[in-house]
C-alpha cells in the first residue's frame, strides 16, 4: 500500500531480478486504480464502470496487454494464455490479483438476473460495477488474503501518524480520508479479564496478552468439554474405544457405502475373474521371420583372403554358429577385392 500511494517510495533499483518486481507491481496497480476510476485506493464508496464499458480500456493496461508475463508478478498459481476480460467472473479474480497485494478486496455488483429461459432455465445474473469491501467475508483466521479497507486504514492511519515525512508526501483526497478515520484499536490493557477479553478475538490471544502483561491468571478457564477418555486407566480408555470402533463399523454396514463395500469384499476373487473375461490380455505378436545374415557377419577371428574361403570351409574347421557373428567383418569395412567372390 506504501509502495502505491508515496509518490517518492525508495525502491531498490540498485539491484536487479526480483528485486524490481516491487517496483513494476507498484506501477501496474497505479494504473489500475486510474482506469477504475478511483481516486484513492480507500474508497470504498466508489463503483466502476460495467465490464463491458471498460473492457476495451483494461485491454490497453499494462497488465492486461502482457496478462501472462504479470499476473505471475501476483500469483505464482494464476493461469495465463486466456481471455481473463471475456467473462465477469475471470476479470473480477484477475483483478483481485493485484488488489489483494494491497490488501483490499474488489467485488462485482449484481444487478438482479435476466428472465428465464424457454427451458424454464434460471437466467444468467447480470452485473454492473465494481466496489471495494469494507471487511471481506471470506476470511480465515490468522488472516490469509486481503483484510478489506477499514484494516488498512487503520494500518496507514498509524504509519502516517508515526512518520512526519510520510505524512507530507501524502496529500490530496487520501490524505482527507485518512484524517477523517477514527481509531478503533484496544485500549490500555487492565487486570479485570473482562474488560480486556473484548479487545482480542481469540482467547489464545487474550492469553498471551495477559502472560506479557503479567496478569494473573495467564490462563482462563476453558469452555469445552473433557473427554470420555477424561480420567480413564489406559486399560479401561482402550476397551472404551474398541467398543466406539464396534458402534461405528456396525453402524457403518447398515449404509448405502457400507452395504456396497461388504458386498465387494465377498465378492471380490469373482469380480476379479470378470474383469478378466471381459478384458482378455492381448495376443502376443508373431516371431519375426529369420533372415540369413550376410557371410561377413558370420565370419570372425580371421582376416580372409577371397582365395582362402573355399579351402577353410572344406576343412571343417571353421562353423558359422550365431556366436561368431560380428561386424568386425562387415563388407562396408573388409578391405578385400570384393569382385573376386564371382570365381567362388
Amino acid at each position: 500500500m506504501l509502495q502505491v500511494v508515496d509518490p517518492k517510495y525508495d525502491f531498490n533499483t540498485a539491484e536487479i531480478g526480483r528485486h524490481l518486481y516491487p517496483k513494476q507491481k507498484a506501477t501496474i496497480a497505479r494504473e489500475l486504480l486510474e482506469v477504475l476510476g478511483f481516486p484513492h485506493p480507500l474508497a470504498h464508496g466508489h463503483v466502476t464502470g460495467t465490464l463491458a464499458e471498460l473492457r476495451e480500456t483494461l485491454a490497453t493496461t499494462i497488465y492486461f496487454r502482457e496478462y501472462t508475463e504479470n499476473v505471475k508478478l501476483f500469483h505464482e498459481r494464476a493461469r495465463g494464455n486466456q481471455d481473463v476480460l471475456a467473462k465477469q467472473k475471470s476479470a473480477t479474480t484477475a483483478l483481485n490479483h493485484v488488489f489483494s497485494e494491497l490488501g483490499l478486496q474488489l467485488e462485482a455488483m449484481q444487478n438482479g438476473r435476466e428472465p428465464r429461459t424457454a427451458e424454464g432455465r434460471r437466467g444468467s445474473r447480470m452485473y454492473g460495477g465494481w466496489k471495494l469491501l469494507r471487511a471481506p467475508k471470506e476470511r480465515t483466521r490468522p488472516v490469509v488474503g486481503p483484510v478489506g479497507v477499514d484494516l488498512m486504514a487503520q494500518l496507514l492511519k498509524l504509519r502516517v501518524e508515526d512518520s512526519a515525512v510520510l505524512k507530507s508526501r501524502i496529500q490530496g483526497p487520501l490524505r482527507e480520508y485518512v484524517d477523517g478515520v477514527p481509531f478503533r484499536w484496544p485500549t490500555m490493557h487492565a487486570n479485570a479479564s473482562e474488560i480486556c477479553g473484548k479487545s482480542f478475538a481469540s482467547k489464545q490471544a487474550l492469553e498471551g496478552h495477559r502472560g506479557r502483561k503479567g496478569c494473573t491468571p495467564a490462563k482462563l478457564p476453558s469452555d469445552r468439554a473433557y473427554s470420555k477418555y477424561h480420567g480413564l486407566e489406559p486399560g479401561a480408555a482402550h476397551a472404551l474405544k474398541r467398543q466406539s470402533n464396534t458402534a461405528a463399523v456396525s453402524k457403518y454396514r447398515h449404509t448405502l457405502d457400507g452395504k456396497r463395500a461388504v458386498f465387494r469384499a465377498r465378492h471380490i476373487s469373482k469380480l476379479r475373474s470378470m474383469v478378466i473375461d471381459a478384458v482378455p490380455a492381448p495376443p502376443m505378436p508373431k516371431a519375426p521371420n529369420f533372415v540369413r545374415p550376410p557371410i561377413s557377419w558370420l565370419i570372425a577371428d580371421a582376416q580372409l583372403l577371397p582365395f582362402e574361403v573355399p579351402e577353410l570351409f572344406e576343412s571343417g574347421k571353421t562353423g558359422l554358429s550365431h556366436k561368431t557373428w560380428s561386424l568386425k567383418y562387415h563388407p562396408d569395412k573388409v578391405e578385400v577385392c570384393i569382385h573376386d567372390f564371382t570365381s567362388l
